[in-house]
């Protein structure tokens, strides 16, 4: 029965990513740009980062946009890049705008360090309130771009002489006298 589990451990996905990220990093990270890239899965995944990166939820956006992306099978390179989108001070200052204008019927016209640092708390509530207005417009608006540069890329031919990812074949099958022609 132990050797049953030690089996099981030994095939499980985050039991083989720890493994390929201390032994083979490079081929963990072929690996995570090579999953789910469809144009769909691309845009998708963009939009789940870039709404996960207005939350306010300092600190731990890198955890939730992994591990969310990992149960949605969503592609985890290109949502913790999105998720990047929610980086202070700029968006989470228009989300603090925005709740602060749904609190209080007028915008915050004093931004200083005693407005938004000594009254953390309260501007805690209105980040809250302007996230659920802002983030789905900017998570639509990330994964509609994403979306349309995948199809973009995926329609194109690759160069010559450019090497696929995820180990597809790198040979040239035409014959040797064309490879001379341009």
């Amino acid at each position: 029965m132990d050797e049953k589990r030690a089996v099981d451990r030994r095939r499980s996905s985050a039991w083989r990513a720890w493994y390929q990220l201390f032994l083979h990093p490079v081929r963990l990270f072929v690996d995570l740009l090579a999953e789910h890239t469809s144009p769909r899965d691309l845009g998708l995944a963009g939009a789940f980062g870039a709404f996960a990166g207005t939350l306010p939820i300092l600190g731990l956006h890198t955890v939730i946009v992994y591990f969310g992306a990992q149960r949605l099978k969503l592609n985890r390179v290109v949502a913790l890049g999105a998720n990047q989108i929610g980086i202070p001070p700029f968006l989470p200052g228009v989300c603090i705008e925005v709740g602060y204008f749904l609190r209080h019927h007028q915008w915050l016209t004093e931004v200083s360090m005693r407005t938004l640092g000594h009254e953390a708390p309260e501007r805690f509530w209105e980040w809250t309130l302007g996230a659920a207005v802002i983030g789905p417009v900017v998570s639509v608006g990330v994964g509609t771009a994403i979306w349309l540069l995948a199809l973009l890329v995926q329609r194109q031919p690759p160069a010559r002489g450019v090497v696929p990812l995820a180990g597809l074949s790198t040979v040239d099958e035409r014959p040797a006298a064309s490879l001379a022609d341009p």
